[in-house]
């Protein structure tokens, strides 16, 4: 882990268990589901959004959750640990691959071997 992200892993940890364990009108289940990115339901296609182009949210995706009916707050809900979930591996990802060996005379960040 970098020491960026170690000297953060208790306010990474706390912020976790705000968005995945506290009660809500999504459940913790589906909160959960969202953040593993496992499916949870009617908003699974949005959630992929957020995960992955998130720009591309227009009103009627939020439209179509409120006419499945999912509340204002659960919708919110399931966005953050969404969200958390897609940041949390980005920099795992990110943390990985700084730690990765490097090939002798490689240029910095260039890894070695699969």
């Amino acid at each position: 882990m970098s020491n960026a992200a170690f000297r953060h892993a208790d306010k990474i940890d706390a912020l976790r268990r705000a968005i995945l364990e506290t009660p809500g009108d999504a459940s913790i289940d589906q909160r959960s589901a969202a953040e593993s990115a496992a499916p949870t339901g009617p908003a699974d296609a949005y959630l992929d959004k957020v995960r992955l182009a998130a720009y591309r949210i227009v009103d009627r995706d939020i439209d179509a959750l409120r006419e499945a009916g999912l509340t204002e707050d659960a919708i919110f809900e399931l966005t953050v640990a969404a969200a958390l979930g897609e940041a949390t591996r980005i920099l795992d990802r990110s943390v990985g691959a700084l730690a990765a060996p490097q090939a002798p005379g490689s240029p910095s960040g260039v890894r070695e071997g699969p």
